[in-house]
């Protein structure tokens, strides 16, 4: 086996330019364009194997040595390597650059490889590292033709540039939860498209993934802190969920094609406003795992409906809803004082708590104990209502003489009618009449609708029985405001009137008014919204946020000033019978559109797009391609208005390419663009 001595220092010079192909700029700055295709990977692998070719040859490798503490040997095209390394940063590599070389086995106990060892191994499609490595060198398996590689747990650091190159490279393996990627690790691995990073990976370093164009997708960790300039330019990423990193992302790591999808007022909703990314951020599909009460938080579980990205987020605590009134704590007695507070409506919390003074002795009217007779006395013992202490006094003998008494029950007191004896009260029969305990309404609030408002009442005592009751309303009950019916008890062994209280509140109104589009050169509109619930007849005021872009009359005549967007706010004010009602919309004005003056092939593989002029547009989008519907259609932009005429050079010869063009105008750094104009269609030579 033949091979050159390259030292170790000079494994940088090495660098393979990354084998990605480079279409034209879609986007034309002013005097500026950029076309052209880089060379394929072929061209440039053949480029370095001649370069190498004309070096040299200075030794042969044999099928075994030692090298700065380390032994390899070498047998059928395998380098097999033991011991540990100890090896000078300028000492010549054995293996770099060695065609001879298909496979490489690192045996346990090896604890790093230096940088540039296999660099440039042409033929070197194959290498297994052992678990006792921690570290992989800058440079060390740059432009190998490796196809997939599995990296040990053990392994901290991939220096920079370390697989540069290695265009056959297509799955990346770690077995290890954090590793520090350094700067272009797998810079120009252009059939790179599975890799999975380390869980608690935190840093992505400067070019790491750049030009790695077969890169669809990648899964970044959730503790990212650092996402470096070039990390993945030049990738076929389309969308990619970035987690809430700590630092600011640096301009440029992403192409401004990669949709980006992540936490709003993050990090990279800032990078994306900076750097012209579409961001769409977390849809949350939020339920309540955890209730909060007047002291203790909630919890919701939140779950994105665009990527599954899990979360919870605090619902605040509730805070204590006092009632309006004092509780009695321990009711007072005759002798001793009681405690009143007020209670939390939702929880057993008390504030404010006050005595209660004894009340002292409360005698009822009596109750004869005794019935006096014609002979005897009688005895009536009278008790304390409120402690149950009781005496007693002598009746005097008395005749009998019995009558009817009724005592007619009312709203929270009950009645009887009892026969007795008028002088010692004794009782033949006696009849209890239920207290009314209850006034019922079948509505307690209403809406204003312009109608009067009688809700029906329904009265009954404390055994659920129905009793009769006369009903007076309002004279007049439509407007807004609280009302009462009297009830009087109107059955034969009942008395006593009572009222209840209903509520008429504002009349709910809606506005049907939506967002919509006008043309600049339409220069006025009317924008109308409708009343669709309430004050039909109200009146509608119209406002604008920004006079710059569009103004409106009171009435909505809109007055389109200049390319932008407007909120524009409908109001309805609230009077005495309807509430107050508004809504904002957005009013888009788009730039004047153009047309396709002239479409043509003037040469071989040409395609002239010419276009009328529009002096008040920033510039011009076009769209070409070979399908009628313009489906996979490309962009170019002429960023200078003067401009009416673009040419491409690459179009395929003997195809038919359709073309459509529009205008577009600078907003705050954006593009407005106007409708597209109508296709056309041209042979190409």
């Amino acid at each position: 086996m033949k091979r050159k001595v390259v030292p170790l220092m000079m494994c940088a010079a090495l660098a393979i330019t990354p084998a990605s192909s480079v279409w034209a700029e879609d986007v034309l700055s002013s005097g500026e364009e950029e076309m052209g295709i880089l060379q394929s990977e072929s061209e440039l692998m053949d480029g370095i194997e001649t370069e190498r070719q004309e070096q040299p040859e200075e030794k042969a490798l044999g099928s075994e040595g030692e090298l700065g503490g380390i032994k390899w040997t070498f047998v059928d095209g395998v380098v097999t390597i033991s011991g540990r390394w100890d090896i000078p940063a300028d000492k010549a590599s054995p293996f770099s650059g060695d065609p001879d070389i298909r496979q490489v086995i690192i045996e346990e106990g090896v604890n790093f490889i230096p940088g540039g060892l296999f660099e440039g191994c042409t033929n070197l499609e194959k290498v297994s590292f052992a678990s006792t490595m921690d570290m992989i060198g800058r440079k060390s398996f740059a432009g190998c033709p490796l196809t997939e590689i599995t990296i040990p747990g053990s392994v901290g650091m991939v220096g920079e540039y370390a697989f540069e190159n290695c265009a056959n490279l297509k799955k990346v393996n770690f077995q290890g939860d954090n590793i520090n990627l350094m700067n272009g690790a797998f810079q120009g691995c252009v059939r790179l498209s599975e890799i999975e990073l380390p869980e608690n990976m935190t840093i992505l370093e400067e070019d790491l993934f750049k030009g790695c164009t077969s890169l669809e997708e990648i899964a970044i960790p959730k503790g990212m802190w650092i996402i470096s300039k070039g990390a993945f330019v030049g990738t076929s990423l389309k969308f990619v969920v970035v987690p809430d990193v700590v630092r600011p992302i640096a301009d440029g790591a992403f192409d401004v094609t990669t949709v980006l999808h992540g936490y709003t007022d993050s990090e990279v909703e800032r990078y994306a406003e900076r750097n012209g990314n579409e961001f769409l951020p977390h849809d949350w599909e939020k339920t309540i795992t955890k209730y909060p009460g007047c002291s203790a938080e909630g919890e919701y579980f939140c779950k994105c409906k665009l990527c599954g990205e899990e979360t919870t987020e605090v619902i605040p605590s509730t805070g204590h809803t006092w009632k309006n009134y004092y509780t009695t704590d321990r009711a007072a007695t005759c002798t001793e004082d009681g405690l009143k507070s007020i209670h939390c409506k939702d929880c057993s919390a008390k504030k404010n708590s006050i005595a209660i003074p004894a009340y002292g002795h409360n005698w009822d009217e009596g109750t004869v104990t005794k019935e006096p007779t014609c002979t005897e006395e009688g005895v009536k013992a009278y008790a304390c209502e409120r402690c149950g202490e009781t005496r007693t006094e002598a009746l005097e003998k008395l005749e009998h003489e019995y009558e009817i008494i009724v005592e007619k029950a009312s709203f929270g007191k009950g009645g009887s009618i009892t026969e007795k004896c008028k002088v010692c009260e004794e009782e033949k029969e006696k009849v209890v009449i239920p207290a009314v305990s209850s006034i019922q309404l079948s509505e307690t609030e209403y809406r204003y609708n312009g109608t009067n408002r009688q809700p029906s009442v329904t009265v009954t005592d404390n055994q659920g029985s129905t009793v009769s009751a006369a009903v007076s309303y309002p004279a007049e009950s439509k407007k807004p405001g609280t009302y009462s019916v009297t009830v009087t008890l109107t059955g034969e062994n009942y008395e006593g009137s009572s009222s209840a209280s209903y509520v008429i509140t504002k009349g709910k109104q809606v506005l049907e008014f939506n967002d919509v589009s006008k043309r600049i050169d339409s220069k006025t509109a009317t924008l109308t919204a409708v009343i669709a619930e309430g004050n039909k007849s109200g009146k509608i005021k119209y406002s604008s946020d920004n006079s710059h872009v569009a103004t409106i009359s009171a009435n909505g005549k809109v007055m389109l000033h200049r390319v932008g967007t407007a909120r524009i706010t409908a109001t309805v004010k609230e009077n005495e019978n309807y509430e107050g009602v508004s809504k904002t919309i957005i009013l888009t004005v788009l730039p004047a559109p153009t047309a396709v003056t002239k479409l043509q092939s003037p040469q071989k593989g040409w395609l002239n797009i010419q276009y009328r002029a529009n002096g008040e547009a920033d510039g011009y989008q076009m769209q070409y391609g070979t399908s009628a519907g313009m489906k996979g259609a490309k962009y170019a932009a002429v960023n200078t208005p003067e401009i009416r005429s673009y040419t491409r050079k690459d179009a395929k010869s003997g195809e038919t390419y359709y073309v459509r063009v529009r205008t577009f105008n600078l907003v705050d750094g954006k593009r407005v663009y106007s409708n597209w104009s109508g296709i056309k269609n041209v042979d190409v030579k």
